[in-house]
């Protein structure tokens, strides 16, 4: 990861390119992590973003919106995609569909925007037809060696990420039914809503049982508002761990905490099935992305190891169930039943990963210091 800061420098790909068809200039725009944007010409990209109104979920999630009612037959595994909405009941994810092969032929992600510090926690706003993203700056650390960071916000039509919240320390980010930021605040060792107009940040969890969380990471919303996220201890710092072990949590839409697992070393990125039966967990220290399944209530069981991969982290979800996994030498794709569909390569070790655009086809990748991106052939989820 860099530790310096550098110019914001847009790729080929810029944003600006994504209404279908559409393209123009990269400018020379915001604030970067230190740095003013630069670049060449914005390509243009099939896919585009602009979608209708309507909040969109979190990565993996199968709706963004209360009228976003989860469908399809998937089993443990995945499969069947499910009614995905991404606001107003907008269906993201069609279950009468049998969906082809996701991968294009050039799987080559390309560069969006450069030159920031740790890019991290992306997620699609159908509502708001934005991409929100996590830049983390470890050098420079508070005196209990908490990174800041800052969320900035990536419109439809633009080419240039702007500064959406400039002071925050915040890792993952998710976005609820009703189009409510959902992020990691490791900075208050929480997880917190935040009004993505307003700005406005409200207390969701802090504890379990009492006790301090360690430094939640990563989070993904269910259709009905339950909160599933992960709380390892990379951003703890010096600050005193009080609850003694690393877990995977479950916020009710109630506010009730519960314990996922405490099974994992290292629980880091997490996604859901198309038909929510199923939570994936990425344990980053072994690599194993676990299993979960998910009843109609929200509550799980079992935890089994899915498939292995080196440096698993974020993860998301296709409406055909096919599982993307970022790991050390790209994002690598699974089908549900964990037979390996290929490998999106990324010139950056990637961290996280979300779809995102107009036809939610297109896979925003954060990856160390730039933001990528490319265009698939199947529909997934924010």
């Amino acid at each position: 990861m860099s530790r310096f800061p550098r110019g914001i420098v847009i790729g080929s790909l810029a944003l600006a390119a994504l209404g279908a068809g559409c393209s123009s200039d990269a400018g020379g725009g915001g604030a970067g992590a230190g740095g003013q944007a630069s670049g060449g010409s914005a390509g243009s990209m099939a896919a585009g973003t602009g979608g209708d109104a309507g909040s969109g979920a979190s990565a993996g999630s199968a709706s963004g919106g209360s009228a976003g009612a989860a469908g399809g037959g998937g089993a443990a595994g995945g499969s069947g995609g499910g009614a995905g909405a991404g606001g107003s009941g907008e269906a993201i994810c069609d279950p009468g569909i049998s969906y082809g092969a996701p991968l294009p032929s050039n799987t080559t992600a390309q560069l969006i925007a450069g030159g920031y510090h740790f890019l991290e926690g992306p997620v699609w706003s159908t509502a708001l037809s934005a991409l929100f993203f996590s830049d983390m700056d470890f050098g420079a650390a508070d005196s209990q060696g908490v990174p800041p960071s800052i969320i900035y916000r990536l419109d439809s039509g633009s080419s240039t990420p702007q500064v959406f919240i400039d002071t925050i320390g915040c890792n993952g980010n998710a976005v609820d039914p009703d189009g409510q930021l959902v992020s990691c605040t490791h900075d208050t060792r929480s997880v917190s809503r935040i009004d993505p107009v307003t700005k406005q940040r409200t207390l969701i969890a802090d504890q379990y049982e009492g006790k301090a969380f360690n430094s939640p990471n990563d989070a993904i919303v269910r259709s009905d508002g339950t909160i599933y996220f992960t709380d390892p201890s990379w951003q703890l710092g010096t600050r005193t761990p009080e609850i003694g072990f690393r877990g995977v949590y479950r916020i009710d839409p109630q506010g009730n905490v519960s314990l996922v697992s405490q099974d994992l070393v290292s629980p880091n990125g997490a996604a859901l099935s198309p038909d929510e039966s199923t939570l994936y967990v990425a344990d980053d220290n072994t690599g194993n992305v676990h299993r979960f399944s998910v009843g109609t209530d929200g509550t799980t069981s079992g935890g089994g190891v899915f498939v292995t991969v080196s440096g698993a982290d974020g993860m998301a979800v296709d409406c055909a169930g096919n599982l993307y996994v970022t790991a050390q030498n790209g994002v690598r794709v699974f089908e549900p039943g964990g037979s390996e569909l290929g490998l999106i390569s990324v010139a950056e070790k990637p961290a996280n990963t979300t779809f995102g655009g107009a036809a939610h086809t297109r896979l925003f990748i954060t990856a160390q210091t730039g933001l990528y991106a490319i265009d698939l052939q199947v529909p997934g989820l924010p």
